[in-house]
């Protein structure tokens, strides 16, 4: 066990004895929450032969007896990712993400199903090395990147919830931060920086106000803040990608 893990277990041990409570998975086996609502926080580890545990959130397809709707699954105080652990989200409700070392997120539509994804309230927070792939879902506060992590957006709303008008403006209520190393990676089309449109490539501004379409076709309305090293890049969608090689390829042609 390295120093490491022990000041973490350290650490919880202590908040127990302070009357905090958490729940701690380091098994690495798959736990699949559906309905299951936690109020305490989730900690997530490999185990201690250093195998990933793998957690997949996810909303019913039928609603159960009693209910009109499939109640979703809710980590209430928040989900705290370590090592090399994996959480899948096709549906229920995060509040407040928070990825460390290598960890691996992916907020993705459920295959098969007209459900609603996962909905993240609170912020997403990465750290190290962890990756988070977002195609699909909700995150309605910030974004934020430190260290090496990476963020790769291709999909899921952006401009609800807590956004609002003030003096008849528009005001984008997620940002997206990003720190150190880290890179955000955001592909669609139909990009501009505070109203002017921009091409594909990395962000020229530190800060400012993007907008556009993701791939998906959903649209994206958020500020920015990019510090030291790192950056924010805009690609072109796969259909956007093939457009401009048959293009390319109609130019010999005609050469």
């Amino acid at each position: 066990m390295n120093k490491f893990r022990i000041l973490v277990f350290l650490s919880l041990f202590l908040f127990a004895q302070a009357g905090y409570s958490q729940i701690v998975w380091d098994d690495g086996l798959v736990h699949n929450i559906d309905t299951e609502v936690f109020n305490e926080p989730v900690h997530v580890y490999n185990s201690i032969s250093s195998q990933p545990t793998i957690v997949n959130v996810f909303n019913l397809p039928e609603p159960e007896p009693g209910h009109l709707i499939p109640l979703p699954s809710e980590f209430a105080s928040g989900l705290w990712l370590y090592d090399n652990s994996q959480v899948n989200i096709t549906g229920g409700i995060v509040r407040g993400l928070y990825c460390n070392d290598s960890s691996n997120v992916s907020l993705s539509p459920k295959m098969g199903s007209g459900m609603g994804t996962g909905v993240a309230f609170g912020n997403i927070e990465m750290y190290g090395n962890s990756h988070l792939n977002m195609s699909d879902g909700f995150f309605l506060e910030d974004i934020i990147a430190y260290g090496n992590s990476l963020i790769e957006i291709s999909g899921g709303l952006t401009d609800g919830g807590y956004s609002h008008y003030l003096d008849g403006s528009f005001i984008p209520g997620t940002t997206l931060r990003v720190n150190d190393n880290s890179q955000i990676i955001i592909e669609g089309i139909d990009f501009e920086i505070d109203g002017i449109a921009i091409g594909y490539g990395p962000i020229d501004f530190s800060n400012g106000e993007l907008k556009g379409t993701l791939a998906n076709g959903e649209g994206i309305h958020v500020n920015f803040l990019i510090t030291d090293n790192a950056s924010i890049v805009l690609i072109p969608e796969p259909a956007t990608i093939l457009l401009f090689g048959i293009g390319g390829l109609l130019l010999r042609r005609r050469n």
